[in-house]
């Protein structure tokens, strides 16, 4: 979005880098990752405090790529939810709630074989779960809700190389597309949310079709909403 400042874009983007090679609150598992961020208005990161029960509760029925969260501790001043860890001390989702009230969310699509591709996940995986717990969850944690205040979110995929997306064609057939050679991360525009969600959710829908963009797909528009 226009109004987004210069400078959480190009944070955002660095902290896609970050997760990417491993510099994360919590470790990941090898494989594509959804990473978000929401970033507050700058006037309201500091209004009042939010609770641990707050926190807890919110990080408890939160799932980014559809992976459900555990064990809500704080961590260097701020609060970490991750899902549960494997055998490496590895998981494939977390959220973090900073001291500056940025909520970062990453998220690992489940990937597998689908026709004659190995490495195939679906977009749906963090679509959908964000739209469904953006106004319900995270709004109202972030104070979100109340129309005076708002917040950009910004989103990239990231070890996305070699893999293909399973999605609707332009013939209206589900199968996979696979990613262009070499590209490894992309980015997803701006949104600015806040208030009542209609005024947003189709910005996000539209920010959401940069993936079917990126291999070739006229009809871009998530078919399943």
């Amino acid at each position: 979005m226009p109004d987004t400042p210069f400078v959480i874009v190009e944070r955002a983007r660095w902290r896609a880098a970050q997760v990417r090679f491993g510099n994360a609150p919590a470790l990941l598992q090898d494989g594509p990752k959804w990473v978000c961020q929401i970033v507050p208005s700058e006037a309201q990161k500091d209004v009042g405090e939010i609770s641990s029960t707050r926190v807890e509760a919110a990080f408890g029925t939160l799932k980014p790529a559809n992976v459900c969260l555990t064990n809500c501790v704080e961590y260097e001043g701020s609060w970490l939810a991750a899902s549960p860890y494997d055998e490496s001390g590895r998981c494939r989702a977390y959220a973090h709630l900073g001291v500056d009230r940025t909520l970062e969310m990453v998220g690992m699509p489940g990937v597998g074989p689908w026709l004659d591709e190995r490495d195939t996940w679906w977009p749906g995986a963090y679509e959908l779960p964000l739209l469904e717990q953006l106004p319900t969850i995270v709004a109202p944690l972030l104070g979100l809700d109340d129309k005076t205040r708002s917040a950009h979110l910004l989103m990239s995929l990231t070890a996305i190389d070699g893999t293909a997306l399973v999605t609707e064609s332009d013939d209206g057939i589900e199968r996979p597309f696979r990613i262009p050679a070499g590209v490894d991360t992309i980015h997803f525009a701006p949104v600015r949310i806040g208030g009542p969600a209609v005024l947003w959710r189709t910005a996000l829908i539209t920010a959401f079709d940069r993936i079917r963009q990126l291999v070739g797909l006229k009809s871009t528009r998530p078919f399943y909403l």
